[in-house]
């Protein structure tokens, strides 16, 4: 019997899902993801950001995983002469003062 054009979707958007989940399993990037955020890739999460625009998403993961143009990153892998905030004198520029104190 021939299927539904939205049942063949589903099989399809579901089979693409599996075999995505398979190779980031293997995939090198997945353990180094999980000891930043276990959480970062999970469901719940990509369900909050299916209707972002892309540019959004990245933003987010960026300070989920604390790899944004902040000096406390830009220092990390030598981009930038030290740590500290431009703005607030002795403090280090995290995410976390970035979006709370700065």
């Amino acid at each position: 019997l021939p299927s539904s054009v939205s049942a063949l979707k589903q099989a399809q958007r579901r089979e693409s899902s599996e075999r995505w989940a398979r190779f980031w399993q293997l995939s090198p990037r997945h353990e180094r993801a999980f000891n930043i955020d276990p959480h970062i890739l999970s469901g719940s999460f990509m369900s909050l950001v299916q209707h972002l625009p892309k540019r959004h998403i990245s933003l987010m993961l960026w300070l989920r995983t604390r790899h944004i143009s902040l000096n406390r990153h830009l220092h990390r892998i030598g981009k930038s002469p030290t740590p500290d905030c431009p703005h607030c004198e002795g403090s280090i520029e995290t995410v976390q003062h970035f979006l709370l104190i700065c």
